[in-house]
């Protein structure tokens, strides 16, 4: 089972063009990775089974979606795999898969870090981002909802 979070005394930013970001703010997050409720920390009532985070005056973006994204590559400069028979048979072996699949874990994790909540995967080698998706989904390690 996930946790339950209450994200408190943030600055949470609406995104809106000439709205300042709102202080002193409650973010509730349920089990299922979803925002509940948003609201100053006087209005929101927090459930008792709630795990109380405090961000000490950070400010946030809730819900940041990326709908085309390919995990293979962080956005900048990458290896052109395609052009290289050597760097393709690497790539189809166990370790080469392995290697992979971790360089996809960390530009998941990195798009989270960033305040990237959402990411829509258009298409990558061997699957690996749905495996990516599933180890997420059943908690073995936080990451973007995939």
């Amino acid at each position: 089972m996930n946790k339950k979070y209450a994200f408190t005394n943030c600055n949470v930013i609406n995104g809106q063009i000439g709205i300042k970001p709102e202080s002193n703010m409650v973010i509730l997050v349920n089990d299922e990775g979803i925002i509940e409720e948003i609201g100053k920390m006087q209005d929101v009532k927090i459930p008792a089974d709630y795990e109380i985070i405090n961000i000490a005056n950070k400010h946030t973006l809730p819900g940041l979606i990326n709908a085309h994204v390919h995990l293979l590559s962080n956005g900048g400069r990458s290896l052109k795999i395609a052009e290289s028979r050597c760097m393709l048979r690497f790539i189809r072996t166990r370790v080469g898969k392995n290697l992979l699949k971790l360089y996809m874990k960390k530009f998941a994790i990195n798009a989270l870090h960033s305040g990237v909540t959402t990411l829509r995967c258009v298409g990558d080698l061997f699957y690996k981002d749905v495996e990516i998706r599933d180890e997420i989904d059943s908690n073995k390690y936080v990451g973007p909802k995939l």
